[in-house]
């Protein structure tokens, strides 16, 4: 499990049973308790927004997050918080929604957003809820004889720290997905992006798994900022068709078959000892 922003990594922990007896097995939750302290000790200033799935929205992650002066975005999920989902039923109006429509890739793409600020929780702590519903239409060009898909409809839900408005609650919803790119793209450029990244990549030693992988982490956080740099950059400027695993390959194969021109270097070395003329 990890806390990334901006698809970088700043911590891991691991998910693992101590040695011996036990009488709970390790989980996320548990986990993340961990990892928490990891990352105030380590960035104790650093503004932090945690992202998290369905899992989270319980009392001991409220905590944390508060503990540690973080924000949070936790998935809601049919069935968690029943007594938010209670006092939504109860307080929350037909009032009407903030909507935004884009059109992509031949997709008219229509969102509508709500929310509800101030849901007490267990008396502790004072939640906010963010929905959006977001409807994705085919638009047929021309005179196209082509029956047209049924609408694509999906709803997405949040419970969050932060207070929402009909200014915000668009780039609170959009920060809320950025869960699922983090969480699966970034596992994705680590299997399918030369990172070779498997689910049994070392079968004899524990330690070597785990080491591994630290490795692994690292290697795709230092490929990010590079990917991020100036000369990068101004690369994909000039051609914007190019991709990072040609331009790797390219570079490899400069290290690999280009040899740097000795001569240059042996005459620069034989100016530099002669005596001065006198």
């Amino acid at each position: 499990m990890n806390i990334l922003i901006f698809d970088r990594s700043l911590a891991s922990e691991w998910i693992e049973n101590p040695v011996g007896d036990f009488v709970k097995q390790d989980c996320e939750r548990e986990a993340f308790k961990r990892l928490a302290k990891k990352l105030k000790k380590h960035y104790p200033r650093l503004p932090v927004c945690i992202l998290a799935d369905g899992l989270y929205p319980c009392k001991n992650a409220f905590k944390i997050c508060e503990e540690n002066g973080w924000k949070f975005i936790f998935i809601l999920q049919d069935g968690s918080l029943k007594t938010v989902r209670e006092e939504l039923t109860l307080t929350l109006r037909s009032t009407p929604p903030v909507s935004w429509y884009t059109v992509k890739q031949g997709w008219r793409i229509t969102q509508d957003f709500r929310f509800q600020t101030g849901i007490d929780y267990h008396d502790k702590y004072t939640l906010n809820w963010v929905q959006c519903v977001e409807k994705k239409c085919k638009i047929n060009h021309g005179n196209s004889i082509t029956s047209r898909p049924p609408p694509e409809e999906s709803r997405f839900e949040y419970v969050t720290d932060i207070q929402p408005d009909r200014d915000n609650v668009r780039a609170i919803a959009f920060a809320g997905r950025l869960r699922w790119k983090i969480e699966n793209e970034g596992f994705n450029t680590q299997k399918c992006g030369d990172y070779e990244l498997e689910h049994k990549y070392c079968r004899n030693s524990y330690n070597g798994l785990k080491n591994y992988y630290t490795l692994l982490q690292i290697a795709h956080a230092i490929n990010q900022l590079v990917e991020k740099g100036k000369c990068v950059a101004a690369i994909l400027k000039l051609r914007p068709k190019e991709t990072f695993h040609n331009l790797w390959n390219k570079l490899k194969g400069y290290m690999i078959f280009c040899k740097p021109d000795t001569d240059i270097y042996s005459d620069e070395k034989e100016y530099l000892i002669q005596p001065a003329p006198t």
